[in-house]
């Protein structure tokens, strides 16, 4: 895995300016980039299917993954292409320090997908002796669903980089700085309406890079609803009707999402978010040729 590091940099000092003299006097930033990252992923997958009972058919599955890896830079997102450019680690002396829970890879996530004929209209359990036209309105009809539930993204708080007491150039590098942790950041403030807790971090850090570290913090999780009403409409022998209304609804909750600046101390702004529900109506019109299969 690839680590995005500064030739140049020099050793922290806690003298300014730093008496360290540069690997190569003449030069001003080195990026290189290694194979000098790691990550590691442990992962369980469970599933459950069950096929056409009772005009039930489902399929459920869970996976519980962890991943943890030094790749990514001082504050990896999900967005972090595969070489970032311009963006050096703080400090390429302690790669150790970046190891943590990488942004995109979940530690939970449910995934359910399931159809359901409702027991009721012709050839059915309830009412199987209804009525042509009651069994057009009522009858036949299919339940649907397909479902997502997951845990969120792991992120990592930043602060300025002018805050500097390694005195290893942060801003004119390019790298970025993290803030020391003096409580846990994933209490939720209901008073400020943050996810986080901002006072759980002291934006100057005592050495070169913050001691918070990388993806301690948790995002808000995902929450997708598909649903479906179906039925087939049976209009000549070589012809039918397939009607299906879906109902959509990408994490149904409101949640007050927060968001760290990289100024000093306790910066941030929160904001609603609700996504909205989606209603859609696709018909299908199947049809058969004389002497070929149904289409």
């Amino acid at each position: 895995m690839s680590q995005t590091i500064d030739l140049n940099q020099v050793e922290p000092s806690t003298v300014s300016p730093n008496p360290n003299p540069k690997p190569y006097t003449n030069w001003g930033r080195i990026l290189s980039t290694t194979n000098s990252g790691h990550v590691r992923y442990n992962g369980l997958q469970s599933e459950l299917n069950m096929r056409a009972r009772s005009g039930l058919t489902f399929q459920a599955s869970h996976v519980w993954a962890k991943s943890l890896g030094n790749v990514g830079g001082d504050a990896p997102t999900t967005f972090n292409p595969e070489i970032i450019y311009g963006t050096p680690v703080a400090n390429r002396l302690d790669l150790s320090a970046n190891r943590g829970n990488m942004a995109a890879t979940r530690r939970n996530r449910f995934l359910l997908s399931a159809a359901y004929d409702l027991p009721v209209g012709q050839n059915r359990k309830l009412f199987s002796h209804m009525n042509r036209f009651a069994d057009l309105a009522f009858g036949g009809w299919s339940l649907s669903t397909a479902s997502l539930w997951e845990t969120g993204p792991y992120l990592t708080p930043v602060t300025s980089s002018s805050h500097d007491p390694g005195n290893l150039n942060l801003s004119y590098r390019g790298a970025v700085q993290r803030p020391d942790c003096v409580a846990n950041g994933n209490v939720a403030n209901s008073a400020t309406g943050s996810m986080f807790n901002i006072g759980a971090f002291n934006p100057i850090p005592s050495g070169p890079v913050g001691n918070c570290g990388v993806g301690i913090l948790e995002g808000p999780g995902t929450t997708a609803i598909a649903a479906g009403l179906s039925k087939t409409f049976h209009l000549t022998e070589r012809m039918r009707e397939v009607h299906r209304r879906y109902i959509e609804d990408d994490d149904p909750a409101t949640h007050p999402v927060s968001t760290r600046n990289n100024g000093a101390r306790g910066g941030s702004r929160t904001h609603m978010r609700k996504n909205p529900r989606r209603i859609l109506s696709p018909q299908r019109l199947p049809f058969r040729h004389p002497g070929q299969g149904q289409n």
